[in-house]
């Protein structure tokens, strides 16, 4: 009897073992499946700068050959240290050619006017730059400012709205330095109504501005007429604006005709001091009188498509002693 339950002892332990051997078998074989053995290789504690992040942090990465893995960050670093991205100030020379202005020189360095007739308050003249004169661009636009007594950084940068780290970063200056009474500073971005008051009263005097605010359509010179289909000079610019956009004198003067004028449709011309005239060309409507003595930026008509017109536009057109000139050299 006693054999028969030790054979019996034998028979189950024996299953069980075996079944337990299979179970761990299997278990084996699908952690192979599923999670294939990691790659060989060493753990490094590594500076990284990814997204999401916008700041560097180190974490532990896994290098194998030229294969980085990436672990979870787990210690900020410190915060980004470039907070403005303005480039310190730079003075370029540039050398008049002819045919340009210091609208159009400052249109090709990417600035204000303002800002070069700033850096250049020793011209006596701006509407006549002479071929070979040297004209100085800052790399931003802004104006330059003379240190007071009592002004701060902080104190500067509120009164003509310009950013703290701008303001430092473009003049090479430590944040917390004192500034120097006379010391002359950068001014990024600085717009100021006194000093574009001041800069058209000392330089632009009676010089002309834009009669309106709208699109070129036409510029001066050669073209193809888009009525007639031929080639001819268009002794102008043609301003394209919606029909009504009020229209004013671009200069001071005595208006010497209003009413319909051929091609030009209902017209306007101005004389002026220094033997100039304007005409303004395929208005609606009329709001002078020849002979009345009108003021730059007086209202003298709206803009229409009376005349030879194939749109509401304002065609403008500037004479010297009754000679056709290009207006984008004297606009302003």
């Amino acid at each position: 009897m006693e054999r028969v339950i030790s054979g019996f002892k034998s028979i189950i332990l024996g299953e069980v073992s075996f079944n337990v051997a299979i179970f761990l078998l299997v278990g084996l074989l699908l952690s192979i499946s599923f999670f294939p053995p990691m790659p060989e290789g060493s753990w490094l504690w590594e500076e990284r700068e990814e997204a999401p992040l916008s700041k560097p942090y180190k974490a532990w990465v896994l290098r194998t050959g030229s294969t980085l893995l990436p672990q979870q960050p787990v210690e900020a670093i410190g915060e980004e240290t470039v907070k403005s991205n303005m480039a310190p100030l730079k003075i370029m020379y540039h050398k008049v050619r002819p045919g340009e202005t210091l609208w159009s020189i400052a249109h090709k360095y990417g600035v204000d006017f303002y800002t070069v007739v700033d850096a250049n308050k020793d011209l006596k003249s701006i509407n006549n730059l002479k071929v070979g004169q040297i004209i100085k661009v800052p790399n931003h636009s802004g104006i330059f400012y003379k240190v007071k007594k009592g002004d701060t950084i902080n104190s500067i940068a509120n009164k003509y709205r310009v950013d703290v780290e701008d303001l430092l970063a473009v003049n090479n200056i430590k944040s917390g330095s004192e500034l120097k009474v006379g010391e002359v500073i950068f001014l990024p971005g600085a717009t100021s109504s006194v000093v574009k008051r001041l800069l058209l009263s000392n330089y632009i005097g009676n010089g002309f501005i834009w009669p309106l605010k709208g699109r070129i359509a036409s510029g001066f010179g050669w073209r193809i007429n888009p009525i007639s289909r031929r080639r001819e000079f268009h002794e102008g610019i043609d301003i394209a604006a919606p029909w009504g956009t009020r229209v004013v004198a671009a200069r001071s003067g005595r208006v010497i005709f209003a009413g319909w004028y051929g091609g030009f449709g209902k017209t306007v011309k101005i004389l002026h001091s220094g033997g100039w005239m304007t005409l303004y060309g395929h208005l609606s409507r009329i709001y002078v009188r020849a002979g009345w003595y009108v003021k730059r930026g007086r209202v003298i008509g709206k803009v229409g498509n009376s005349g030879y017109s194939t749109g509401p536009h304002l065609h403008f057109g500037l004479y010297k002693y009754g000679r056709a000139v290009n207006p984008f050299r004297y606009l302003r």
